[in-house]
């Protein structure tokens, strides 16, 4: 009625503007809306009319009594039990008659009388509307919101677009100001008002009091005197009616303990739901987000770029770039197959590519800035000759070394540096050292062989491809690459936009000491622009925003946890696991939050400059890989965590025990393991490291040795290698490692997983809260009693031990007792002579059900 009543009173404010066109107003932009003062007035003004019908129908419905209360149920209970006699108006009428007539009333009038004379000292009562006023309440409900959707309708039909957006942007303003600020304040001035003016009225307790006393004085003279009859001890009866002035006694201490533990089921099954409710909003969040900037045709782009800038890759065997280990061969790849790749050339009918400029081979990415070719070199004579051999050799070059390295300027062929000589050609610049700072290099780069430090001797792909070539075919006759050169790197970077992804790609190929030249590559498709796009990136970014808050709530959470608990806090796996998502999601926005910048920077840079610029996207795809590792272990620790938010199931918890109880035994074994992998993995590096690649460094031979245990291996290259060797350090590997070891570690799980099968059912199901959740979620949809209940629990669960009691159950626990004290009066005062007299024990009869036990002490 709020929003329909809000919506209706704005309409009223723009009913004769119509159809408007947009004017020039210094209010407020936010997206189409425009927000204006007149605007905050109208929805202000519209919360402050809505205010008066709504505190009026609020007020009927607080003030209209229920029409079957507290006193009515308690009549027909103890109806119910008395056979569904007739006892009330009768009885009281009939007792005040005699009261009228018996002079000895006047000495010990009947209660009901008392209870008149009581009534006239107590406080006015509060005004109470009767039960049907809530009708009329439910009636301007309904009749209020229906004329206001229908009159809301009328206005909207007459309504232009401007007019539209101001009166949605009014009717905003009024709904969220009333719900935000209006309605806590009216709560908050009606209790001030209340407990400053009314103060504590004990007028709905004493009238609740007082119903209840009427009935049980009812029950008494029905039950104990007739109408020619009055109580003889009157004052042995007040005390007790003192005592016994609730209708209802408290329930047994097997029934609050009953409830007791129902309750903390409840709580605790609240506390569960609330917590995984968080955590899986939490979790699909964390998922969205990280998904959100996982492009599905990233791998579609990287294949593309090795079809684009690398020889046929299908016979790569993993030891470098196939076809490419000589320096003839490299300038060769060079002009057929690189240039090519990052220059659009002529069209099929050899027609110039015209506003082709810097786009790619493919014609589909652009180059973002241009491509730079850098080499790494060592200084001459690093390294002595030995005397025996330096009439064969006069110099000698080590291999790469950051200080080894040669940081010089040189003119063509290496020679020394002459200003004289100097040109602006890109293979002539390509001679002169350029440091790492210059290039915005991030770094050392760790490549196969060696890691290289920034920097190095630059050479600049600008121009057509034809230029390009030319260029490229003057620098070999320079003799770029020489015996010093140690390494040959190629960066580039370029834009997709069919796909929104960037291209970043780096090609080196290390020229060791050795001899050769061995390549690798790294190409990388990243989503750098994600938060541009349609309605889908609006919603991504919201969903981002909503994340951070989440993750903020959750760091409070943590903090206090760890201010609660100390030391002890850092003790439990799962809080470092949380620790590990919350810190892990904190660096996370921080990385993306530097790569949105530095990318916003480049492609600004790109803009300035249009194009003709190098801009280093290494830093940038560095901390975005960085990003999906991150991102990554954040995703595997949060799915991890989903078995401690099912905690509460024994079974759960089976895989923890099994490690917690074999934990001694796997310490031990894994010590043995791992000097057993250790020998042979030393001796298969010793015995095939100039033979296999696979084993040609200490780290290879590890992860080779690892595929044998798994079950994958080429048996053949090691008989190859060696016929004898091979297959028997083979042979022993297999026995002692797989056979002995393996089997060991499986052995020891075995043991713990029996032992904790046997426990299980001895162990803390806590809470038992599978079974009580269920047990809820049958009572709420109404499947207590159903087939599905019977056969989940063995009987239904329509019992008292799964909903609450009602008031007439809670009479066959209190009435018994009642009548139980009726017989001792009777007994003490009539049977043995008076009240002085000893008690004489009367037993009443051993029934099954309370409501004969009732029978038997009215007759």
């Amino acid at each position: 009625m709020l929003l329909f009543l809000s919506m209706v009173t704005t309409c009223m404010f723009y009913q004769r503007e119509g159809p408007s066109k947009p004017a020039a107003s210094d209010g407020l932009t936010i997206g189409p809306f425009l927000l204006t003062p007149r605007m905050i007035y109208v929805g202000v003004v519209t919360n402050l009319i809505s205010f008066l019908p709504l505190f009026v129908v609020m007020e009927l419905f607080r003030r209209s009594k229920l029409r079957v209360g507290y006193i009515n149920q308690l009549k027909k209970a103890i109806n119910d039990h008395f056979d569904g006699a007739d006892w009330g108006k009768e009885s009281q009428q009939g007792d005040r008659a005699k009261y009228a007539e018996s002079p000895a009333a006047a000495v010990n009038p009947p209660a009901s009388v008392r209870q008149v004379d009581v009534e006239e000292k107590k406080l006015p009562k509060q005004v109470r509307f009767p039960w049907w006023v809530r009708i009329i309440a439910w009636s301007i409900l309904v009749i209020g919101t229906a004329v206001s959707a229908l009159f809301t309708t009328f206005y909207g039909i007459q309504f232009g677009d401007e007019t539209c957006k101001k009166w949605i942007s009014s009717l905003f303003i009024s709904f969220f100001s009333s719900v935000m600020l209006s309605q806590p304040l009216k709560v908050l001035m009606m209790a001030a008002f209340m407990a400053l003016l009314c103060k504590k009225n004990s007028v709905d307790e004493e009238e609740f009091l007082d119903d209840e006393e009427e009935v049980l004085n009812e029950l008494g003279q029905r039950n104990g005197l007739q109408m020619d009859e009055e109580w003889l001890h009157e004052d042995d009866l007040e005390g007790q009616r003192g005592q016994c002035r609730s209708g209802i006694q408290p329930p047994s201490g097997e029934l609050l303990e009953r409830a007791r533990e129902r309750r903390l089921k409840e709580k605790k099954m609240f506390d569960i739901l609330r917590e995984i409710s968080f955590y899986m909003l939490f979790y699909f969040l964390l998922l969205f987000v990280t998904f959100a900037f996982r492009d599905p045709n990233a791998y579609v782009l990287k294949e593309q770029m090795e079809r684009l800038l690398l020889p046929d890759l299908g016979m790569t065997s993993g030891e470098g770039i196939p076809g490419i280990s000589t320096e003839e061969e490299f300038w060769n790849w060079m002009q057929t197959k690189f240039m090519p790749g990052i220059r659009a050339g002529p069209w099929y009918n050899n027609d110039p590519p015209l506003l082709q400029r810097g786009f790619t081979g493919d014609r589909v990415a652009r180059l973002v800035g241009y491509a730079i070719m850098r080499q790494k070199r060592v200084r001459m004579d690093t390294c002595s000759v030995l005397p025996s051999v330096r009439y064969l050799v006069g110099h000698c070059v080590e291999s790469y070394s950051f200080s080894a390295e040669e940081k010089s300027d040189f003119s063509p062929k290496w020679q020394a540096y002459d200003p004289n000589k100097t040109s602006s050609k890109p293979q002539y610049e390509a001679f002169k050292f350029t440091s790492g700072s210059a290039l915005k290099n991030m770094g050392p780069y760790m490549a196969r062989q060696y890691t290289y430090a920034s920097g190095g001797y630059v050479f600049q792909f600008r121009g057509s491809l034809s230029a390009m070539q030319a260029n490229i075919n003057e620098l070999k006759t320079l003799q770029w690459l020489d015996r010093q050169t140690r390494a040959v790197f190629i960066d580039l970077a370029f834009y997709n936009p069919n796909v929104n992804l960037f291209g970043i790609g780096t090609i080196v190929f290390e020229l060791s000491g050795t001899g050769g030249m061995v390549g690798i590559y790294r190409f990388q498709a990243a989503n750098l622009l994600s938060f541009l796009g349609s309605g889908l990136k609006s919603f991504e970014i919201a969903c981002q925003v909503l994340f951070c808050l989440m993750l903020l709530g959750m760091i409070i959470k943590e903090l206090r946890n760890i201010y609660k608990q100390r030391k002890a806090y850092f003790w439990s796996i799962w809080n470092l696991a949380e620790l590990f998502i919350l810190f892990g999601s904190v660096l996370s926005i921080a990385a993306y939050a530097y790569v949105i910048y530095e990318t916003s920077k480049l492609t600004e840079e790109f803009s300035k400059y249009g194009g003709n610029v190098y801009l280093n996207f290494q830093y940038v795809a560095f901390w975005n890989e960085y990003l999906t590792y991150f991102t990554a272990f954040i995703v595997f620790v949060s799915t991890l965590k989903f078995i401690r938010l099912l905690r509460f199931n024994k079974r759960m918890g089976m895989m923890g025990d099994v490690v917690r109880i074999a934990a001694k035994d796997i310490r031990q074994f894994f010590i043995m393991f791992f000097i057993m992998f250790c020998a042979f993995v030393q001796t298969f590096h010793l015995i095939f490291l100039q033979r296999l690649y696979g084993y040609s460094t200490f780290l290879y031979t590890m992860e080779q040795l690892m595929q044998i245990a798994l079950g994958k291996f080429k048996f053949l290259e090691l008989y190859e290698s060696e016929p004898i060797l091979g297959p028997l350090i083979f042979a022993m590997y297999a026995i002692f490692v797989i056979f002995i070891l393996l089997n060991m570690f499986v052995s020891i799980l075995n043991e713990a997983f029996a032992k904790v099968k046997d426990d299980v059912e001895k162990q803390e199901n806590e809470h038992e809260m599978v079974d009580f959740m269920v047990q809820k979620a049958m009572m709420f949809v109404g499947l207590g009693q159903s087939r599905a209940a019977r056969a989940y629990f063995g009987h239904n669960l329509a019992s008292t031990d799964y909903r609450n009691q009602s008031l007439d159950e809670q009479l066959n626990v209190t009435l018994p007792s009642r009548v139980d004290k009726l017989l001792a009066f009777i007994n003490k005062t009539y049977l043995r002579g008076g009240p002085k007299a000893k008690p004489y024990k009367v037993e009443a009869p051993e029934l099954e059900e309370p409501q004969q036990k009732v029978k038997v002490a009215a007759e």
